[in-house]
Parts: C-alpha cells; sequence; structure tokens
C-alpha cells in the first residue's frame, strides 16, 4: 500500500519552447533514476507552439515541416512513444516523474497509465462535464474524451527504473492549424478533438467567475486532482542546479536536426 500523504515536488506552470520542456522532463528523469529528486509533477505551456513527434515515428510521415517553418511553429522529437501532438500556446502540459516501483502505482500497463492521468479528469468534471478514458495509440496511452472527442494525450517512456509520463489538456486550439501542421483533413479533426474551449462557450468554469484563461485556477485544479488521484501531497520546489545544467545540456540534443529529423 502507497504511504499515506507521501509527499511528492510540484514544480508550476512555467512557459517554455518545445526544446526547452523536452530537455526538463528528462533532465528530471535522471535525476530521479539516481535518487537525487523525489518523484515530481511538472505542469507546463509551450512558447511558441509545437509539434511534438513520438520517438518512433518519421518526420516526413506525421508533420507539414513547410506549413510549421511558415507559421513559427517548432518541431521536436519526445524520448516517449506515441503519435505526433500539436501544442498551442492555450495547452497546458503535465509531465510525472515517478519511480517504477513506487507502490502507489498499479502492475498493468494501462492502469499505470489512467492513473498518472487522471488528475487531467478533474478540470473538465470540475466544469460539469463528462470525461471519460479510450484506448489510444497502439492500444495504450489512454486518450481522455469529452462529449466523444479526445482533449487529452499522454505518452510514457520509462528509463532506468523511472516513468516519465506528460501529456495534454486542450484549454483551446485552432483545429484548422492542428490539422494542417499534422497532415490530417480537417474534418476528422474535427470530428476526434475538442477543447474546453469549445465544450464552454462562455470560457467560464463551473461554481465561480474565474475564466479559463486564468491558467493559475487550472493550475490548482490540477493539483488538487493528482493529490486526490495519487493519494500524495504536493510540495511546492524548485529545479535543482543539476537538473537545470542538465537541462541546457539536453536542450542541444533537442534542438539539433540530428535528434529531429533522426527517422
Amino acid at each position: 500500500m502507497p504511504r499515506e500523504n507521501a509527499e511528492w515536488r510540484f514544480l508550476g506552470i512555467t512557459n517554455s519552447d518545445a526544446a526547452s520542456n523536452m530537455a526538463t522532463d528528462e533532465a528530471i528523469t535522471l535525476a530521479r533514476s539516481q535518487g537525487l529528486v523525489p518523484n515530481t509533477v511538472r505542469l507546463y505551456m509551450w512558447r511558441p507552439p509545437a509539434v511534438s513527434l513520438g520517438y518512433f515515428l518519421k518526420v516526413k510521415d506525421a508533420v507539414n515541416v513547410e506549413t510549421c517553418k511558415k507559421l513559427g511553429i517548432d518541431i521536436v522529437r519526445r524520448i516517449s512513444g506515441g503519435g505526433a501532438v500539436f501544442h498551442s500556446e492555450n495547452e497546458v502540459t503535465y509531465s510525472v516523474i515517478v519511480k517504477q516501483s513506487d507502490p502507489v502505482l498499479p502492475e498493468d500497463v494501462i492502469e499505470v497509465y489512467k492513473k498518472l492521468s487522471a488528475a487531467i479528469a478533474s478540470v473538465p468534471e470540475k466544469l460539469g462535464l463528462n470525461a471519460s478514458f479510450e484506448p489510444g495509440h497502439a492500444g495504450v496511452c489512454p486518450n481522455l474524451l469529452v462529449a466523444g472527442r479526445k482533449i487529452s494525450g499522454n505518452a510514457q517512456a520509462r528509463k532506468r527504473g523511472v516513468i516519465l509520463q506528460h501529456g495534454t489538456l486542450l484549454l483551446d486550439c485552432d483545429l484548422q492549424v492542428m490539422a494542417d501542421v499534422l497532415k490530417i483533413p480537417h474534418k476528422l479533426i474535427d470530428a476526434k478533438v475538442t477543447t474546453l474551449k469549445r465544450e464552454l462557450p462562455n470560457g467560464g468554469l463551473a461554481n465561480n467567475r474565474t475564466s479559463l484563461g486564468n491558467t493559475d485556477n487550472v493550475q490548482d485544479i490540477l493539483r488538487k486532482g493528482f493529490e486526490d488521484s495519487l493519494g500524495i501531497r504536493l510540495v511546492d520546489g524548485e529545479l535543482t542546479k543539476s537538473e537545470i545544467s542538465e537541462a541546457e545540456r539536453l536542450k542541444q540534443k533537442y534542438s539539433s536536426k540530428e535528434w529531429t529529423y533522426m527517422r
């Protein structure tokens, strides 16, 4: 059984470019594998917008590179699997970095995905929307649905006994741009993807007057959601000097054409 009220580190919302975001996730993962930092929940956003590729994807099969260049959209390859994801500037992304042996985690892989991403469901549910999971890429990586459309997807990597799971929450998004950069017909995107703004046209949160644009409010809901779903207590923290240094080193990899266009 997990320890009651086990303390994990919480890193609140930051805004960074794609290479920095992915480098930071990997730096935390490496630090956790060495026992230098505790289990961690991190929230972040993307400035400028980007497309992230699952580790095994070929760029030419998944992304319209010329459209990305024209629109100033970054392209980055993740260390996690899964598909290609368009990250708009109106998205909150989460990452959970946890020891694979931690007793809070179930043994079944799909159940691990669901447990770690259950906190994301707390946001639409707080807004009075019904949320449900469906099998995602290759039968795993469950997607979170609202009104039958995907509002959150997630992916996972396992390195040196540590699980890194990161995923999205679409507050708002230009679905036409998403379709253009991912080489997917707009009609298909429109039928399969949604956002909180789309489901709540007035942009308001249930039971209060705070707008969706206030990411502090979204952060608070997510934080409580992680605490409740994992049975933990999140303690405000910050990156260590060694994590920052490692992230700066790894950013060179994530910024390189050799890494991005390796397939």
